[in-house]
């Protein structure tokens, strides 16, 4: 495979997993590792994540491994969940940005898992957009890293949709510091005293959580109110902005003006369209997208969390008239 030999020769790789597309470097080769952060515009400060073709790799990155580690491997990968251990001396510190931590995960996008045993070292990959836009979900979002990288290895859409569930085991309590498809209910099941890190964003050791992340062009808002008062916002807003509801709606106007998710139901399926609506309502030339909240239950916790921060946190509360 030439995308085995791009990453074996120190060049990167954008490459398919099943929650966004990557892009990778093999560990052990810090060239490689300065061009992901210049590729992407990415601080230093940053850490990525390693992504390993199987458990028994983590033994040659990662110290003090406890007995719920391996048994969160055992049940969970592969798949979107990234645990944060302590590190061995060998992950650079360009992996790390300086902390004695290192977050891993084993995904299960099958050229994903085909590549990492070809290479047979674990790959550094954060998502492969420019920092801090919305991550790539498709084959024609990556696109605009061509020129950038070494090589693209296409494999369809992600079937996720957004990034791994990030969860610190490196000190002394278990903390959820980016939540995803493994939802922290289904965490609690096996460590009933893990708990969502509330912390500054700006010491937490997870990628995601200290800059503005997943945002467009357009100014995401977070838009709360009744039924009613969302229908009379909706109908009487510019052309130039655009909805994103966690619900489906027959709406008499413009359906240009309107990027309807499905029913609450199948929040699933609506983590799975996120960042391409975020990337498609840019493409049409949107000025504003608002986003109805969503309920915060299973995977709707993550798309919450990735709202407030393409958002930044901006809210619009509608009053009933």
């Amino acid at each position: 495979m030439e995308a085995v030999e791009i990453l074996l020769r120190g060049d990167t790789l954008i490459f398919p997993t099943e929650t966004v597309y990557g892009l990778g470097a093999r560990f052990d080769h810090d060239q490689a590792l300065r061009s992901v952060f210049e590729a992407k515009g990415r601080p230093a400060d940053n850490p990525l994540i390693l992504h390993v073709a199987d458990a028994s790799w983590v033994e040659e990155i990662a110290d003090d491994i406890s007995p719920r580690a391996h048994e969160l491997m055992k049940m969970f990968w592969p798949g979107p969940l990234s645990l944060v251990l302590k590190k061995k001396d060998r992950v650079s510190h360009l992996i790390s940005a300086g902390l004695p931590s290192v977050a891993v995960r084993c995904p299960s996008h099958p050229l994903a898992r085909r590549l990492l045993q070809e290479v047979g070292v674990p790959v550094a990959a954060p998502s492969a957009n420019p920092s801090g836009r919305p991550s790539p979900t498709r084959e024609i979002d990556v696109l605009e890293m061509v020129g950038k990288v070494g090589g693209i290895l296409l494999g369809g859409d992600c079937e996720v949709g957004l990034e791994s569930t990030v969860l610190d085991l490196s000190g002394e309590r278990a903390l959820v510091l980016r939540p995803g498809a493994v939802t922290t209910e289904e965490l609690k099941e096996f460590l009933p005293e893990v708990e969502r890190y509330t912390g500054d964003p700006e010491k937490a050791p997870s990628p995601g959580l200290r800059y503005r992340h997943y945002a467009p062009d357009a100014s995401v808002i977070v838009l709360r109110g009744s039924e009613r008062a969302i229908r009379s916002f909706i109908v009487s807003s510019p052309k130039t902005s655009c909805f994103l509801l966690p619900f489906e709606w027959d709406l008499p106007f413009d359906q240009t003006r309107i990027i309807a998710f499905v029913p609450e139901s199948d929040l699933e399926a609506a983590a799975s369209q996120f960042y391409a609506l975020l990337r498609d309502a840019d493409k049409a030339g949107m000025k504003e997208i608002y986003v109805v909240e969503f309920p915060p239950e299973g995977i709707g916790e993550a798309l919450t969390d990735r709202v407030w921060r393409a958002s930044g946190g901006r809210v619009k509360t509608l009053e009933d008239a």
